[in-house]
């Protein structure tokens, strides 16, 4: 009976991946303000290496108002890839005073080519390619950011 529940509950764990879940321990909002509107996204917190490495990868669909914050704690030029990613993504380069300093539309999937921050950065939010275009956001916007653990 043990061994049907352990096997059970493996297949639950990849069966969840696979579509999309997550095991990341941390959560929250991100809401970037326009002019006329804010954009408030749904995230999942990369905030060490294990989980900044591991992002996106793998994942076969991710809402539209869901997105990855990628947290490096510190202030410094990042370069990101789209290594093992399925999904079309852009990507927003965040400054630690939470101001939009370049946006990456269309990252294209799988592609190891090094995509860069442009600058100082501490934060990269990851959404579904054409989120930035069909919302309107643009550099200089600012961002805030609440946090919650699972």
């Amino acid at each position: 009976m043990r061994y049907l529940i352990s096997r059970l509950f493996l297949f639950f764990l990849f069966f969840s991946f696979l579509n999309g879940h997550s095991a990341f321990a941390l959560t929250g909002q991100v809401t970037i303000e326009g002019e006329n509107s804010s954009s408030v996204f749904d995230v999942e917190i990369a905030a060490d290496d294990q989980n900044r490495a591991i992002g996106l990868m793998y994942r076969r669909f991710l809402d539209v108002r869901h997105g990855m914050l990628f947290d490096f704690k510190r202030t410094q030029d990042v370069n990101m890839w789209m290594k093992n990613t399925y999904i079309p993504l852009d990507m927003i380069f965040i400054t630690a005073l939470g101001v939009v300093r370049r946006i990456e539309e269309y990252a294209v999937p799988f592609s190891e080519e090094p995509v860069s921050s442009g600058g100082p950065i501490r934060y990269v939010l990851e959404v579904r390619a054409g989120t930035s275009r069909r919302l309107g956001l643009a550099l200089g916007q600012k961002v805030s950011f609440s946090w919650m653990s699972q």
